[in-house]
């Protein structure tokens, strides 16, 4: 639902396959419930999926910032709102949060989008008609850092590798952005408490693709550099 000025919400509470061992919402659900309250966003805005596959454009994810202050627990009801906060040329940037039914809030992120023409394979400018129809909302407090992930090359090691199966894919044909944090984290060193979540995604892999999964220390956090045979990274994510 529309919530004041171009703030889309909907209300949820966590589910029993949205929870990990502990009982607390995972980061890839997390990751679930801001993508999917865009997608509801673009569906109830006038700028539907089938509307922009008639088009032959789809929106891509690129990077997402993160800053968790806790994280529900199963059976938790929460409310995710999203809105867009500026367009630059092919790119749409976007805010997030989660929260409680008080107001009280377990999440907040930034993530960038770029519209791109599937057809042709390039990034296209946003249409003013867009613009509109999602409208802009307010810029919430957070420290904005470079999308561009570095991780050192040295204390790094090389995961048993593994290829890509159709589970992990959208309606794009590729690997979903919130599957590459849910395979990130399964790297992460047992009890490892997450404030924060930097994700860089690359370039797509696809169906059959194999993914070398290094990881390592960085940033005062953890890094998962998720790739191919030739280094190339398909994601980067930092936990920290």
């Amino acid at each position: 639902m529309i919530e004041g000025p171009n703030i889309y919400s909907f209300d949820s509470r966590v589910r029993y396959s949205e929870a990990g061992e502990d009982m607390f919402l995972t980061p890839g659900a997390l990751i679930d419930y801001f993508q999917d309250c865009s997608t509801l966003h673009t569906q109830d805005c006038g700028v539907s999926m089938d509307y922009l596959k008639g088009l032959g454009f789809a929106w891509i994810m690129i990077s997402w910032q993160i800053r968790i202050s806790k994280m529900p627990k199963l059976g938790d009801p929460v409310r995710t709102k999203t809105w867009a906060v500026s367009f630059r040329s092919f790119f749409g940037d976007r805010q997030y949060t989660l929260e409680d039914p008080a107001g009280g809030e377990y999440a907040r992120a930034f993530g960038i989008w770029v519209l791109m023409d599937m057809v042709k394979g390039k990034p296209v400018r946003v249409p003013d008609h867009m613009v509109r129809a999602y409208g802009i909302g307010p810029k919430l407090d957070m420290e904005q850092v470079s999308r561009k992930i570095r991780l050192p090359e040295e204390e790094r090691h090389c995961e048993e590798p593994f290829r890509v199966g159709r589970v992990l894919l959208d309606s794009n044909h590729h690997v979903n952005n919130a599957q590459y944090i849910s395979l990130a984290a399964d790297y992460l060193p047992a009890g490892f408490p997450i404030h924060s979540i930097r994700a860089e995604y690359r370039k797509q892999a696809k169906l059959g693709d194999e993914i070398f999964p290094w990881t390592g220390p960085a940033e005062g956090g953890h890094g998962i550099s998720l790739q191919d045979a030739g280094g190339d990274a398909y994601a980067v994510v930092l936990f920290q």
